[in-house]
């Protein structure tokens, strides 16, 4: 009985950390032998788990619902992984305020609504963030995942005018650690913030390959609490031949 309450307890969170999910794991591998023989259906459709005990369902069944019987006393629980695109563009502020604008190499702040380069033109992206909450927990990740097209470059452009988007102000925490990978970029923050204390940070793109792609927000969020976190608003962009 501790068990299932516990399991609940973790399926009706809306945020769930690694560590919680590792938790999870741990509470279910004290049922894998009552579940070596498990039968499973959905919507009269019989299936086998693999491995990894993952179902399979339509695009209509998370919409309209759908009806999932098994065979087996132990109490079945589902974990959903949805992906896709945000439908909102809009800023999320769960937390932290996070914000992230585009200049162009000679410095200017780039109109936020569309982005258009040309190959092979630089940028520098600025991310702001400003503390809301009055959480004191640390290990605090920033990740900003790259558009299509664009890559990071290690290269000298003139500074951002920041002035020109509100910014007076560097900051007053610095990351403990960032990095500039092939498909993002990362900063963390092993201390804890107090509220309205800021932080910015700066890395250069360059615009590699042609075609309209999605920008999306800059995302931060404490590792251990995640429903404490921030989103900036995403945009489009055009990348037009040189």
């Amino acid at each position: 009985q501790i068990l299932e309450k516990t399991k609940n307890g973790f399926a009706q969170k809306q945020y769930r950390s690694t560590r919680d999910n590792a938790k999870i794991v741990s509470l279910f591998a004290a049922d894998k032998e009552a579940l070596e023989d498990l039968k499973i259906s959905i919507d009269g459709t019989n299936f086998e788990l693999n491995e990894d005990r993952i179902l399979p369902l339509s695009k209509e069944q998370p919409i309209k619902g759908f009806k999932i019987k098994h065979s087996n006393e132990v109490q079945l629980s589902l974990n959903a992984s949805l992906v896709g695109p945000r439908k909102n563009r809009t800023p999320i502020d769960n937390g932290y305020k996070i914000q992230k604008w585009w200049f162009d190499a000679e410095g200017n702040h780039v109109d936020g609504q569309f982005i258009t380069a040309q190959q092979g033109q630089l940028f520098t992206v600025v991310i702001h963030v400003n503390k809301t909450s009055t959480n004191r927990q640390g290990d605090l990740l920033v990740t900003d995942l790259l558009p299509a097209g664009f890559e990071i470059e290690d290269a000298y452009v003139s500074p951002p005018l920041l002035t020109s988007v509100g910014v007076y102000k560097e900051g007053d925490i610095e990351p403990d650690y960032q990095a500039n990978m092939d498909d993002r970029f990362i900063a963390h923050f092993e201390n804890r913030w107090y509220q309205n204390r800021k932080t910015l940070m700066k890395y250069v793109v360059r615009s590699a390959y042609t075609g309209e792609v999605q920008v999306g927000g800059a995302h931060i969020e404490h590792m251990y609490a995640p429903e404490i976190n921030g989103r900036s608003g995403s945009t489009r962009a055009l990348v037009i031949e040189k």
